[in-house]
């Protein structure tokens, strides 16, 4: 094997320098590869020519690889490997990607020599992450501009129709969905934010169990609750009523209360099979990208929820926390369009809400400007009371305010909080 990839790179050189030998160098500039990544002599003697002097024939190149201290006088080798110099920027192309897979096999080599244990992996890993973003941006990334002619066609063939946008994820919640024209799309970051205890975790939730009910996964990375803590949430929104004494005392529950929570049971049983928890303690953007992209390849996970920013590990801890943040923030943005799949993450807010008596705004969220930037959707959750003077069990007042949409308008309407079911509803509009 080893063998048919030095004959392929070897043919492959021979030919981008022989279509640079037709031109006598004039079209060098089309061959942006480094001298070092040619190892086949005549045509490195033929390109290092080229560039140094902006023109080239087997003399110049001949003398130019004596000049240099090594000899390629047979330089004949790399002629006809080319029929026409038209094909030049196709042979750069396959041998830029040559040199690609070959530098990334030699990299993860490299690594397995080097690695001794399962933690030097877990170590290496992420530089060989960031090495193989800099081969591929060297290496593979292509000149991507062009008019929005297509765009426009795109656009104006789904509006004759009726076609809704590829990819458009709905939350199942009815007036969050009417909020966003549908719902998510793949490689947007929504950033769900509240105060402790106003219901992040719950309206996360609530959007996976409304997937799940339409045969929908989500993976949801969960840095505050275990998994056993889920259950009780899933059984309170299906049976329309608290949980708290089932989870904990079920033994005190009357018969009528017990038959009433287990016929609840196979709905309950459908709707965790599609949701998908990772709670491992100390999660970091490099664990969870990875485990997340597990989820969308194998298990066909379509949106991917994390609870919450601020309890993400940081990787440097050296630095300020905002800078910590910021970093986070633009790796939860880069997994969205990686895995072009939605990608929500609660956040904390401020206190300056709280003291100030007044609605969220965007500069509340906490610890980091970064979060607006990259955000494609800000939905703030706020109560309209204080939550420590409600009374056990009632329905709490709270505003929803859209606070950034990218595609739309911002926007607000008024509902309640169902401590009793874990759920949102809205009242009315403003």
């Amino acid at each position: 094997m080893e063998k048919d990839i030095l004959e392929a790179q070897i043919d492959l050189e021979a030919a981008v320098a022989d279509s640079v030998l037709l031109e006598a160098g004039k079209n060098i500039h089309c061959v942006d590869i480094d001298l070092e990544d040619f190892t086949f002599l005549p045509a490195k003697a033929i390109i290092g020519c080229a560039k140094d002097k902006g023109i080239v024939d087997a003399v110049l190149a001949s003398t130019w690889a004596a000049d240099k201290g090594f000899k390629a006088s047979v330089v004949d080798c790399c002629l006809n490997a080319a029929a026409t110099s038209r094909n030049l920027t196709t042979y750069v192309t396959q041998f830029k990607m040559l040199l690609y897979k070959k530098k990334i096999r030699e990299l993860k080599s490299r690594i397995m020599l080097d690695a001794r244990t399962t933690e030097d992996l877990l170590l290496f890993s992420k530089q060989i992450e960031k090495d193989e973003a800099a081969l591929s941006a060297k290496y593979i990334e292509r000149y991507s501009t062009s008019n929005l002619m297509e765009a426009a066609a795109d656009l104006f063939n789904s509006i004759k129709n009726g076609i809704d946008t590829p990819g458009l994820q709905p939350t199942y919640i009815p007036f969050f969905d009417e909020m966003l024209c549908g719902g998510l799309l793949g490689n947007e970051l929504f950033i769900l934010a509240a105060r402790p205890g106003i219901g992040k975790t719950a309206f996360a939730l609530q959007m996976s169990r409304g997937r799940a009910l339409h045969k929908k996964k989500t993976g949801f990375f969960s840095l505050e609750m275990s998994k056993k803590q889920f259950a009780p949430r899933l059984l309170a929104a299906e049976a329309k009523r608290s949980t708290q004494m089932a989870a904990r005392q079920a033994s005190k529950l009357s018969p009528n209360e017990r038959k009433e929570f287990l016929d609840c049971s196979s709905d309950v049983l459908m709707v965790a099979e599609h949701i998908l928890v990772e709670d491992s303690h100390d999660q970091s953007m490099r664990t969870i990208r990875a485990n997340a992209r597990r989820m969308v390849e194998k298990d066909q996970v379509g949106m991917i929820i994390v609870d919450y920013i601020q309890l993400i590990t940081p990787e440097d801890r050296s630095i300020p926390r905002e800078q910590q943040v910021s970093a986070i923030s633009r790796d939860l943005k880069n997994m969205s369009k990686e895995l072009d799949v939605p990608v929500v993450a609660l956040s904390q807010m401020n206190r300056g809400v709280e003291n100030e008596n007044r609605l969220p705004k965007k500069s509340d969220l906490r610890e980091s400007g970064s979060l607006e930037q990259d955000a494609n959707i800000i939905l703030f959750l706020h109560s309209l009371i204080d939550i420590k003077t409600a009374k056990k069990g009632d329905d709490i007042p709270t505003a929803y305010l859209l606070a950034k949409f990218r595609d739309g308008a911002e926007d607000y309407c008024q509902g309640v909080f169902s401590g009793q079911c874990q759920e949102f509803y809205r009242t009315r509009s403003m």
